[in-house]
């Protein structure tokens, strides 16, 4: 049997080029469902606030805003964790608000294995 031009090209298709195209056309699929999902997942997305009293909850609005903030936020944060490996050296850099609500007294007692108080 002789391997005409042809028949090699039906070969080659059948056995390189068809998987390929296969795969690409699952992939694609497969990109199309998880667009759609992660456009329903961000229509309403609910943020909330749970203390020992109460619990609240909203939706966001402007999620693009609001990922956008984020990846900011994660960008400033890397850049301020890159300056040093010493998480004491870090906090050195920043210096807490005492007179702040949140500070109640045991926490500012514990944060002096932190930032020395003078």
């Amino acid at each position: 049997m002789e391997l005409s031009a042809y028949i090699i090209w039906n070969i080659f298709i059948t056995l390189v080029l068809a998987p390929i195209w296969f795969q690409i056309r699952q992939n694609s699929a497969e990109l199309k469902r998880h667009d759609i999902l992660l456009n329903k997942t961000r229509e309403e997305i609910a943020k909330d606030y749970v203390t020992k009293k109460e619990a609240l909850s909203f939706k966001v609005q402007n999620v693009e805003q609001r990922l956008n903030e984020v990846i900011k936020i994660s960008f400033g944060l890397q850049k301020f964790l890159s300056i040093s490996d010493d998480a004491f050296e870090l906090a050195s850099i920043l210096y807490p608000n005492y007179d702040d609500w949140r500070w109640n007294e045991e926490m500012k007692k514990q944060s002096t294995k932190i930032w020395s108080n003078k």
